[in-house]
């Protein structure tokens, strides 16, 4: 059990393989509240980044407020 809304980092922390169900919120009233979530997720690219690596390149984030996910793209470096 952990939070779904973090109020110290003003944040809502939510994870489709992970989050089963709001405890305390009617289940299918938490089915909808995260299904909404998971999708806006994966699905809003207002809250996604993409970000390619190149030389002397750095890329950094809050794991506190963050969901990681990586797409595979054909690439000559070896890593």
């Amino acid at each position: 059990v952990h939070p779904v809304v973090r109020v110290l980092w003003k944040s809502v922390c939510v994870n489709p393989g992970i989050t089963r169900r709001m405890l305390g919120v009617p289940k299918p009233e938490s089915d909808t509240i995260l299904n909404v979530l998971f999708h806006q997720i994966a699905e809003n690219v207002d809250f996604q980044v993409c970000f390619y690596r190149e030389p002397n390149s750095i890329a950094f984030w809050d794991n506190r407020v963050s969901a990681v996910s990586t797409q595979r793209r054909v690439s000559s470096v070896n890593r």
